[in-house]
């Protein structure tokens, strides 16, 4: 019987290391958690935000008047309750709002700190405002004026383009902003379970002395680990555009998104998602060859999340102005937050999607050409490389 092919090789050992890896409740848990968690909160601070604008809506306060001319148009204001009382009554909470005044002037007191007090002032001006309206309008009637000069001007918004395109800069922003940084965050535990656990468990010994070359044991982690942070990626990425798509019919008043991302445009952004992976997991597969323990693992891979961080930010202060460098398209990381952000407004095009990929390629095939050479298939699973100054920063013997 022949030997299976070296693809088939690898695919049935990347297939052993993903069911392996999946039966670890902490990995699938890590991976799981982000999807249920970001939209969760999305979905409850809207949901939370709008029961609290609805329940101010009809809220009640207690407003102390010391000016007799607005005294009338206050009572007559139906969220409005007057009191007596003066500054200790408002400093103690028993009063919102305390008016005082002249035939001409008037000082409205509240404290700043509580936010119903501040709704309170809003609500007590608004009425002041409109009872002197109310009060020029009459004396100018009166005099026979023309009460509509006072009357402000009508200004209509009119949006350049349709809420369409507002709600797919919304969906971009929010997957572009979090998707590609829990892909990253995603990547942590597979992999350390891939490929420093069995150090750490005694049981390399009986991987290493297997028929299956090292060469292969190594292609086939990696590619496990990618996959894994692949599937992350997209799960945690269509939870968020859900929630986005829920957060803007929420807000727009039922408007929803007029149409989809095209099919070109959501397949270069899983292009640009799947190569970024595999140059993710190559990173992680690289540095995490010096650790000996998980504890070790979380260790490396923390430090290596939080120096990756300068470059999201980079894509996303750029985002969020509107000004994207072109040199971003050729950074690895950014640019995946550029691409997941693009599709849903149409501004990821070819160019730019297999500048992305084409960009994790070249960077991935040089980051394994290196390791292959030093520490080679070996050291990768062996963990044979550790620098001195590792040992005296975590304080091992």
């Amino acid at each position: 019987m022949s030997s299976p092919s070296l693809p088939a090789a690898i695919l049935a050992f990347a297939s052993f290391e993903l069911r392996r890896t999946l039966r670890d409740p902490q990995v699938v848990v890590f991976l799981g958690f982000p999807v249920v968690l970001y939209p969760t909160l999305i979905w409850g601070m809207t949901e939370l935000g709008q029961l609290e604008k609805g329940r101010h809506d009809g809220e009640q306060y207690a407003v102390a008047v010391e000016a007799p001319l607005v005294h009338d148009a206050l009572a007559e204001h139906d969220r409005l309750e007057l009191r007596t009382g003066v500054l200790p009554e408002l400093l103690s909470g028993e009063v919102d709002v305390w008016v005082e005044g002249s035939q001409t002037r008037f000082e409205l007191h509240h404290v700043p700190s509580r936010p119903r007090s501040t709704r309170a002032a809003a609500i007590v001006e608004n009425a002041i405002d409109d009872a002197y309206r109310a009060s020029l309008r009459q004396r100018l009637t009166e005099g026979g004026g023309d009460p509509s000069v006072l009357d402000p001007f009508d200004i209509d918004d009119h949006f350049t383009s349709g809420v369409s395109e507002l709600t797919s800069w919304i969906l971009g922003l929010l997957v572009g902003a979090i998707g590609p940084l829990a892909m990253l965050l995603a990547g942590v535990y597979p992999a350390i379970d891939l490929f420093v656990v069995e150090r750490e468990r005694d049981t390399l010994e009986t991987l290493m002395v297997s028929a299956v070359p090292r060469s292969v044991m190594v292609a086939g982690k990696l590619l496990a680990c990618a996959a894994l942070i692949f599937a992350a990626a997209l799960a945690n990425i269509g939870a968020l555009g859900l929630s986005a798509v829920h957060v803007s019919a929420l807000l727009l008043k039922g408007e929803q998104l007029a149409a989809w991302p095209s099919p070109v445009a959501m397949a270069l952004a899983a292009g640009t998602l799947a190569t970024a992976s595999l140059l993710f997991a190559t990173v992680m597969m690289a540095a995490v060859v010096p650790a000996r323990t998980y504890k070790e693992g979380e260790w490396v891979t923390t430090t290596l999340l939080f120096g990756s961080f300068p470059l999201l930010a980079l894509a996303l202060l750029g985002l969020m102005s509107g000004e994207v460098h072109d040199g971003l398209w050729a950074m690895p990381f950014a640019h995946t937050i550029l691409a997941v952000a693009s599709a849903p407004t149409g501004e990821l095009t070819l160019a730019r999607g297999f500048l992305a990929m084409g960009t994790d390629l070249i960077a991935t095939a040089a980051l394994m050409a290196v390791l292959w050479r030093t520490p080679g298939p070996s050291g990768l699973l062996t963990g044979g490389w550790r620098p001195p100054w590792l040992d005296r920063l975590l304080g091992s013997p």
